[in-house]
Formats: C-alpha cells, structure tokens, sequence
C-alpha cells in the first residue's frame, strides 16, 4: 500500500540541515518521495540512496522521477495534481512514462492506471482518507474554512468557533480514524496520540498561520493551488525541481532506489563507512521502535555523519531516551521548531 503520496511532513527542516553541511551522500526512508525531492537537489552531493520497505514507495518515487524527466517541471505539477486539479490530457504521456519504468514498477502501475489518471498527488492512503474526511469538515466548518486559507484567522467574522472545537475533540480520538477507514498505525496504534493533530491545527490558526500551512491546505483544500508560492515545499518549487532535472542528466550523480529493511541495509553496505553521509530517515518511530533507532545508530561508521530522524504520534522521544542517545552520538539536537506543521518532533543527530 502507498500510505502517503503528497507533501506530509515540512521538509524544510531536513533541507536546511543538508544545505548548510559538508555531504556527499544521502540516505532516506523513501516514504511519498516528497522529502527526497526535498533533498535530492543539494550540489554537493555525488550520490543519493532511497530505502522503503514498502515497495510501492519507491514505484510511486520513480514514477515522479520519471515523470519530471518525460514532461519538463512545469507539466510534472500538473500532471501529477500537485498544484491543483489536473486536466485528463495527460493521459498518453502518463501511459508513455509508465511504459519506460523497470518491469516491476511498470506492472505495479499498470494495474492502477485509474490513481495516475487522477493525479498520482491523491493515490496514497492517507490523501484517499482526507477526500473521505473533507467533505465532513467543510460541510461542518461552512465557507469560513475558505478564508482561514487566505486571511488571518483573526481578521475572520463569525468563524464557528464552537463546531470547530468539537471537530478537534473528535478527532483527538483513534476511533474516528478507524470509523472513517484509516488503517495507518500512525494513527490507529494502541499507543497513538492523535490529539496532538488536533493542538498543531489549533495553534497554527491561533496563530494566524494556516493561509500559509500546507497541512491546511491539504486537509480543508485537498491540494496546494492556492496556497502562497513563497510559502510551497521545497519539493513542489520550480526552481529545485529544475536543479533536480539536472542531477538526473548528470552522469556522474549515482542514484538508486532500495527496497527493504533500512537497517539490513546499512549492515550489508559494500564498505561499511558512511563519512561525510546525511541520513534522512523521516517518521520511522511511527512503524518502529526506540530500539531499531539505537541499532541503527550503532551501525554507522565513520566521520562526519548526520541524521535527521521524526517522531509523528507514535513512540514521542522521552527525556531518559535522549540521554541515551546523547551517550551514542555526539551531539543531538531538537529542531521541532523548523516543522511548520507543529505535529512533528524532530531531531538533528551528529555522529
């Protein structure tokens, strides 16, 4: 299953940490493929490596790369509807790109033509679930819901603000996920804590800032079209994408896409040393545990190694967790604060 084919985390945060270092390599969970194209673009990188588990993440990745190269980053948008609503004549290019990938991603997509037809930005499990979910919220919330993503919520008359709050105290229960058929663990796990979606919406809108929230863009709108330029993800701006397409034509730029356990990957790295390498490996607390991070943290070798790891509403890093990581790694630090979404929990390692 694709759990997620849209911009689901702000990928800025990861971005700026890989600009301002010294790396040659990347290596990331692969997830939507949105954070790799966050990434993807920094020049001083000679090689970039994908991970997921899932299989699927990296057909739904490499359709992306595809994509971009086969139409050029402005068709790439709007093929793809990540800008807005897409128009069905990309139809034989979507049907050209798909027969140009690796036989396995070919089959993949071939028996799911109707999701790139629709714009491959809404086949993942989490966007199906928020098609599901918007017209509850909107029929709820009324127009109001509209301007909160163009004006200041302060500058907003008769925002209802009673309905409102009831929506975030239902959906700060797991059952309503489930009821509403959302099978993620992230949100329907025993030890979830889906309140605090509903305390990062609360504060963004208190705060006067869901007109430039991608989530809120996302969740009440269903895509980015008219949200603020200035204020996209690094994976949806031209001018990254452009720099992007360059990488791909460059011979000397190595990439590849891995299918598997990231830390049997590690383990089995040709030559075991990871110097001057930047791991990006997203959410991964949300499907495991504190453990798998401490293992693969004493997998790494070598000088000058980065990770950036989150935690969504799963397995949130206790203060007895840091201590060990901090007597594992040389410095860590809190970054939460670069994650315009407020749900995240995010952390800056160095090795």
């Amino acid at each position: 299953m694709i759990w997620y084919s849209y911009v689901n985390e702000d990928n800025r945060a990861e971005r700026e940490l890989l600009l301002q270092g010294e790396y040659d390599q990347a290596i990331c969970v692969t997830g939507s493929g949105e954070r790799a194209l966050a990434l993807m673009d920094a020049a001083k990188l000679r090689s970039f490596h994908a991970i997921d588990i899932n299989p699927e993440a990296n057909y739904l990745l490499d359709f992306k790369l595809s994509a971009l190269m086969h139409l050029g980053v402005r068709d790439y948008l709007i093929c793809c509807g990540l800008l807005g609503k897409r128009s069905r004549i990309y139809g034989s290019a979507i049907e050209k790109i798909v027969q140009g990938l690796s036989p396995g991603c070919r089959d993949f997509w071939q028996q799911r033509m109707d999701l790139l037809l629709a714009g491959v930005a809404h086949c993942g499990h989490f966007e199906r679930f928020l098609g599901r979910v918007r017209p509850l919220l909107r029929t709820v919330l009324g127009k109001s819901i509209e301007g909160c993503l163009v004006h200041p919520y302060h500058s907003l008359r008769n925002f209802p603000l009673r309905r409102w709050n009831l929506l975030l105290r239902l959906f700060c229960h797991r059952w309503i996920y489930l009821l509403l058929g959302n099978r993620d663990p992230a949100f329907i796990a025993p030890d979830t804590q889906p309140r605090l979606i509903s305390e990062a919406l609360n504060e963004t809108l208190e705060q006067d800032q869901a007109a430039n929230s991608f989530m809120f863009h996302l969740i009440f709108n269903g895509d980015l079209g008219k949200m603020p330029r200035e204020n996209l993800p690094p994976s949806l701006r031209e001018e990254v994408l452009d720099a992007i397409l360059r990488r791909l034509y460059d011979p000397r730029f190595v990439l590849k896409l891995h299918a598997g356990d990231l830390n049997t990957l590690i383990a089995n790295w040709p030559d075991q040393d990871f110097s001057r390498t930047f791991f990006s490996v997203s959410d991964i607390l949300s499907f495991a545990d504190f453990n798998y991070l401490l293992r693969f943290l004493e997998l790494l070798k070598g000088e000058g190694i980065a990770v950036v790891f989150r935690s969504f509403l799963r397995h949130r890093v206790s203060e007895a967790q840091l201590v060990l990581l901090r007597d594992r790694v040389k410095s860590v630090t809190d970054v939460s604060h670069r994650d315009q979404t407020r749900m995240y929990k995010v952390y800056y390692l160095q090795m």
